[in-house]
């Protein structure tokens, strides 16, 4: 059986008194973007610009990207095995050279199918769909491996002001 002082030492003690008031709230600073992020100052302290700092060319990068990754298309299937070799040259992979000359081989079999079958015809036809899409299919290809090919360059740490 249970003494009284054991049972009050079981129980949990509530301090007497009035509530404690929650700590003030940090007062946050403004906020320093702007919907378009054009770099202008948007607020009163010196220094203050809606573009981080230590980014430059973010944007002259995605599009570089964009435009390696649509080569094949914009080369009309020409250049289909040129952002394959770029990238297996920059990376240094086996694997993406065996990819480049699968790519080479069959764009010159499209594109010499295309060049010698009659000027009109179910022939002609499937020699330009399929070299239509190994077009496609090349661009798609560039533009998943375009991420490894051009990584996001490093973000430096936020500067602490004191």
């Amino acid at each position: 059986m249970a003494t009284d002082d054991q049972a009050s030492a079981s129980k949990p003690i509530h301090a007497a008194g009035p509530p404690i008031p929650p700590a003030p709230a940090v007062p946050m600073p403004p906020a320093t973007r702007t919907p378009d992020d054009t770099g202008a100052p948007t607020s009163l302290r010196p220094g203050d610009t809606a573009v981080p700092p230590g980014i430059p060319g973010r944007t002259g990068r995605e599009i570089l990207r964009v435009l390696w990754a649509l080569l094949p298309v914009l080369s009309e299937g020409l250049l289909i095995p040129a952002p394959f070799a770029h990238a297996a040259f920059r990376l240094r992979q086996r694997r993406l050279w065996l990819i480049t000359a699968a790519y080479t081989v069959a764009a010159v079999v499209a594109i010499i199918g295309l060049a010698t079958s009659p000027e009109t015809g179910t022939v002609t036809d499937i020699w330009g769909f399929s070299l239509l899409a190994l077009t496609i299919t090349a661009s798609g290809h560039a533009f998943v491996l375009s991420r490894r090919v051009f990584p996001e360059p490093p973000v430096p740490p936020p500067t602490t002001r004191t």
